[in-house]
């Protein structure tokens, strides 16, 4: 997926974006980010903060960046509200203006299946986050099942160029976490891998979580 599509497609979608989201991909959030164990003080990045759907999720006390290149995402993610301390910036998730070791972890929820490079994207997040730091992700991905493959191979075109829903979101439907996480040589630990399989392709995710290693 290129850039400029993502930007067009998520500007002009963003106000349908929760809906959609809603209807086709429900995620356990608040649970999700429970389980990462954040803690009163830790520097936490929302990578990409999209609409602001987690924010409402992350405990008191925690410090969260979270990061955009959609203005009319941001503009949405400000409307809600959070027991955290939240700042939001707009930057692009390949090449943040961050120093490294900057942050004691990671959420990254239904991001990196509609980025331009996701190696690229999770290595710069490797770079910003402390060694020894978790990086959350909840996420869409590609089956292991053959036969649902079949149908993320059709849907695939047009949900990675015009959207699908079209004009409202692009992703990656043949997204490939056993290719990024194992096979990629990224410096990281895996402390969990759950994959959530369905026959319905639109209801293939994972859940995973990473110990940055470097």
């Amino acid at each position: 997926m290129q850039k400029d599509t993502i930007l067009t497609v998520y500007e002009n979608g963003a106000k349908a974006y929760e809906e959609i989201m809603a209807k086709y991909w429900p995620a356990p959030r608040k649970e999700f980010i429970a389980s990462l164990g954040f803690k009163e003080g830790d520097k936490v990045l929302e990578a990409v903060v999209g609409t602001g759907l987690d924010l409402p999720f992350f405990p008191r006390g925690v410090y969260v960046t979270g990061i955009d290149i959609t203005l009319g995402m941001l503009a949405e993610a400000r409307k809600k509200e959070s027991p955290a301390n939240v700042k939001l910036r707009e930057m692009d998730i390949h090449s943040m203006d961050f120093p490294d070791n900057y942050f004691d972890g990671v959420v990254s929820t239904f991001t990196l299946c509609v980025v331009d490079n996701p190696k690229k994207a999770l290595e710069e997040t490797l770079r910003v986050t402390k060694a020894g730091s978790k990086i959350g992700i909840l996420d869409y991905c590609k089956s292991r099942n053959p036969d649902v493959i079949k149908w993320q191979e059709l849907i695939s075109y047009h949900a990675g160029n015009i959207g699908f829903p079209k004009d409202v979101i692009v992703w990656n439907s043949l997204m490939d976490y056993d290719r990024l996480i194992y096979n990629s040589g990224l410096i990281v630990e895996v402390v969990s891998d759950k994959r959530i399989e369905n026959d319905n392709p639109f209801l293939t995710g994972c859940s995973i979580i990473l110990r940055n290693n470097k």
